[in-house]
């Protein structure tokens, strides 16, 4: 494999005038950062440019045109030569980060660092704190509460980025994944917020990654690790690649990775207005002389509720008792009181604060240690799991009952007198004696200013703590004269410009529910290494609501940490693949040899790919990523040449792991054995406006079409003669007025609307919307219907040709997969299932020898196809012409349904023939499309042989 000289030549255009630069052209590049979790895959790059004579304006930013043009923020676009055809780069929609340098003489460069819309806006903003009505009122939310989609949305606009039309692609799915309002409370409560990484963090919560691609949208992948995921590409070293790198210990391996934090649940009483909040929240520990095992270290449950006008908050702890107190529990690990706080808040009928109760209550070993340790033996044994009151805090508050202002503050703390006076031994000494009486209040002297005066009171033992108490003869005598109160201190202090007014009356707290459910996961290796009882511990405050997202995340954590710490690092020319497929976490087969005196055998690597660069030069381009190991597939040994091992994911060996979860109220402790985790891409459309598919495109509007404010939804509503429309919701933000004569439905671009309202009604044609009108916020365009006739083969009438130009969006016209058609295959055997979209006659393009052997045209989420007609072409080869074959319909994936059946069919009886073949009967839409083989080809065996295909019909889509 050697390195394509086209596919290091680059055109740059510079701001959004597009001025051409490429003439200065010397270097770029740009690539990918490693997966984290923190949901986001920044893109960063280098442009070098050199000083000529062809350089369209001055090359010094510091010159008044050098400034206009290189300037942080300013827009630059790169397309590579892709098979003589400008496309545009994965990577070639970048911001300057920052001002650069002018070229000068040891340096006759400009050099630009870049980076992607995330990355150029990875800053905090606002400077203040978003309420939680404006999360709750957040646009395309239409006030119905917080979700995580369009959390997701949100936060990337308060941080300034608005291509986010793509977005749509997963906003659904994450949606559905769902939202608590402990989520936007969480967003609401940061200040300084860097939306960001809101976004990147509500987005892994659904293992989902947020990155861009090369036309400045925002996009969203999948975080999956998993060998099911096809190999983007096979490369065998020591023969296609430029360098490769194993990667032992890379990153220290651990033999655990645990997921914990709080997990809370409130519960409104259904006979009352008080409801509860409860908090749970533990600390483990790892026993060195029990492996793995964990041990249990403190627990602690926190309950509100409000009742009337009483509120009480308490806390409960419990630690090991081992670490409460060591002497006296002596590897002792069993749970036991550490503390337990009960605070009662009362308010008068105006919901003013007038009394404030705390009690404290503790293991007597641990609330009375210095009386305790005094103790006898057998003392101690009675008492050491008692538990009893310490403390007692008791706040009251005085108003003036003119001005409604605070006049006082006393504060009376209570202690159990074995507390106050250890060393006294006494017959009952946990009864409770005032420990300390500070009183506060204040004096209006004249308006606008207080004095206050002060008065603190405390035992006598502690005010005069080496006093004499030889005049107390008696035990009893001695310890009333010890807890005599006496004056620490009083004094008065005068008004000072106001500063001593008293403080701001505390009101009844407004009652709510809040919900919130988070479990404790801990991904364990299945390994003999031994790891020393290392582990990682992960917390995530938001985007994380339930166990099955808790499981996921903890295990695509655990493979990843393995899987680094094994990983690579390798070098490749620039495979088309990688221009093609910009999907950023892709998996990488790697056949690598192995020579022992056994012979010869090769074995495929599976890995992800997952930071990557592109590098172009001026004579080659190479990719360069680090891989993260998922397994491998081994070969069998052979005596002289290995046979090449074909990609099977069900061979493929990976590191095995283990979830326990750990805080779940209705199991508590539970081991489940995982595969490595599957998860499907995140895709959708979402559609928002009147009607739920598609509209009619005919005729094209010949007056102009205006979209008035205003909230519409209907069973079946008829805004005047002019629409009909059944089933949808809309909503119109703004006036839109469409241009007379020039756009055709299918086009009609919405830029500041969100669909149709009720007062829309000026339209001098009708138009007939058998199933309602729509808006997707893909790209801000109405969903449409258009229909495509056949008229020659090949020609540009079909509809995979109007994909390729982005919906008719654009002139040029690049492979649909860019715009979300998704080909594949039911088995591997020469060339590509993308090569049937690529418009190019293929030599060999097939499918293995099986039964049933199929090619599939995934449409997406949101877009099906009516089929009236199909074009078909084989490849270059002279033999295998398909015979026998259906072409089929599912909505599914799962039940077809027979649209066209040919038996015997010699119309591709010849190298890269064409033909066409009319669907009759067929009323209905479909999202996957199928030629499904029925019998053996011309060659008689099980081979589908296909180059290109093209479909005819009706076409729904954003």
């Amino acid at each position: 494999m050697s390195a394509s000289l086209a596919a290091g030549k680059i055109q740059v255009l510079i701001g959004t005038d597009y001025q051409d630069w490429s003439a200065c052209y010397v270097e770029f590049t740009a690539g990918l950062s490693e997966r984290s979790d923190s949901g986001i895959l920044f893109t960063t790059g280098k442009l070098r440019l050199a000083v000529t004579a062809d350089a369209p304006t001055s090359m010094n930013p510091r010159t008044g045109s050098g400034r206009a043009r290189f300037f942080k923020g300013q827009q630059i676009i790169l397309n590579e030569d892709f098979e003589n055809t400008w496309t545009r780069h994965p990577h070639g929609f970048l911001y300057i980060l920052k001002p650069p340098l002018p070229p000068s003489l040891e340096n006759p460069y400009l050099e630009l660092e870049l980076g992607c819309t995330l990355e150029y806006s990875n800053k905090p903003q606002p400077a203040k704190t978003l309420s939680r009505e404006q999360i709750l009122n957040a646009p395309l939310s239409l006030g119905q509460g917080f979700n995580r989609g369009n959390g997701i949305l949100e936060a990337l606009k308060q941080a300034g980025i608005q291509r986010l039309g793509a977005l749509a692609s997963v906003v659904s799915a994450i949606n559905a994944a769902g939202g608590t309002d402990e989520m936007k409370d969480d967003i609401a409560k940061e200040e300084n917020t860097n939306w960001i990484e809101v976004a990147g963090e509500l987005a892994y919560g659904v293992q989902a990654y947020l990155y861009q691609d090369g036309y400045g949208v925002i996009q969203a992948c999948s975080a999956a690790i998993s060998a099911a995921i096809p190999p983007l590409a096979t490369i065998e070293i020591g023969k296609d690649e430029i360098s490769y790198e194993p990667v032992d210990g890379g990153e220290v391996p651990v033999d655990s990775v645990v997921y914990g934090g709080t997990s809370s649940e409130a519960v409104e009483s259904p006979l009352s207005t008080s409801f509860e909040f409860k908090v749970r929240e533990g600390a483990f520990a790892v026993d060195p002389d029990a492996g793995s095992g964990q041990i249990e270290l403190r627990n602690t449950v926190v309950a509100e509720s409000i009742s009337g006008t009483t509120v009480t908050f308490s806390e409960i702890s419990q630690a090991a008792r081992g670490a409460l107190a060591p002497a006296i529990f002596p590897k002792d690990f069993g749970m036991d009181l550490d503390i337990e706080r009960v605070t009662t808040r009362e308010y008068d009928s105006d919901g003013k604060l007038f009394r404030d109760l705390l009690s404290e209550k503790r293991l007597y070993p641990v609330g009375l240690s210095e009386y305790f340790a005094g103790l006898k033996k057998e003392e101690k044994e009675n008492r050491k799991f008692q538990e009893v009151i310490t403390k007692e805090s008791e706040i009251l508050i005085e108003y003036d009952p003119f001005s409604q202002v605070v006049k006082s503050i006393k504060k009376i703390d209570r202690e159990a007198i074995a507390a106050i006076i250890p060393e006294e031994k006494h017959l009952s000494p946990t009864s409770m004696r005032v420990s300390r009486v500070e009183t506060i209040s204040w004096d209006s002297v004249r308006p606008g200013e207080w004095r206050k005066s002060e008065l603190l009171q405390e035992p006598f033992c502690r005010v005069q703590s080496g006093a004499s108490y030889a005049d107390t003869p008696n035990k009893d005598s001695r310890i009333i004269a010890k807890l005599a109160l006496v004056p620490r201190y009083s004094r008065i202090v005068p008004s000072n410009s106001g500063k001593n007014q008293p403080p701001a009356t505390e009101r009844l707290p407004a009652k709510e529910k809040q919900e919130k459910k988070e479990w404790r996961m801990e991904f364990k290796l299945n390994s003999d290494k031994d790891f020393a009882g290392r582990r990682k511990d992960k917390s995530l405050g938001k985007g994380v609501i339930d166990n099955d997202q808790l499981s996921k995340l903890a295990q695509i954590e655990g493979v990843v940490l393995l899987g680094r710490s094994q990983g690579a690092q390798i070098q490749l020319p620039l495979l088309p693949a990688f221009l093609i497929d910009i999907v950023p976490l892709r998996n990488l087969a790697v056949i690598d040899t192995e020579i022992s005196s056994l012979g010869v055998r090769q074995n495929l690597l599976l890995y992800q790919i997952d930071g990557r660069e592109f590098s172009h030069e001026s004579d080659r381009a190479v990719l360069t990523a680090s891989l993260i190991w998922l397994g491998t597939q081994e070969g069998e040994w052979q005596p002289f040449t290995p046979i090449p091992p074909v990609y099977n994911a069900a061979a493929v060996v990976p590191p095995y792991s283990e979830i326990e979860i750990f805080g779940n109220d209705t199991n508590p402790r539970d081991l489940v054995i995982l595969p490595p985790p599957n998860l499907t891409a995140l895709r959708c459309y979402l559609g928002l406006g009147l009607g739920a598919s598609t509209i009619v495109p005919f005729p094209y509007l010949e007056e102009p079409l205006i979209l008035a404010p205003g909230l519409g939804f209907s069973a079946r509503l008829d805004l005047g003669s002019a629409f009909t429309s059944q089933m949808g919701l809309g909503l119109s933000i703004d006036l839109l007025i469409l241009s007379p004569g020039l756009i055709p439905l299918p086009t009609i671009s919405l830029p500041t609307g969100l669909g149709l309202g009720l007062k829309a009604t000026i339209a001098p044609r009708d138009i007939f919307m058998p199933t309602g009108l729509g808006l997707s916020i893909t790209d801000y365009r109405l969903r449409s219907l258009a229909q495509f006739i056949y008229s020659t083969a090949p020609d540009q009438q079909g509809i995979l040709y109007f994909w390729g130009t982005n919906f008719g969006d654009q002139a040029e016209w690049y492979t649909p997969y860019y715009y979300g058609a998704f080909p594949s295959w039911s088995s591997y055997g020469a060339g590509d299932p993308y090569a049937l979209m690529d418009r190019a006659s293929n030599a060999s393009n097939a499918t293995g020898d099986y039964a049933d052997s199929y090619v599939k045209l995934d449409c997406g989420e949101g877009r099906t196809i009516r089929p009236t007609g199909y074009t078909l072409q084989h490849d270059g080869s002279t033999s295998r012409y398909l015979r026998n074959w259906k072409l089929q319909g599912s909505n599914d994936d799962a039940t077809w349904t027979d649209l066209d059946t040919r038996t015997g069919n010699t119309s591709l009886d010849a190298a890269y023939k064409f033909a066409y073949f009319a669907v009759t009967g067929n009323t209905n839409f479909y999202r996957y499309l199928q030629i499904l083989q029925t019998d053996v080809n011309s060659s008689g065996d099980n081979i589908l042989t296909l180059s290109e295909w093209e479909f005819y019909g009706f076409f729904t889509y954003y």
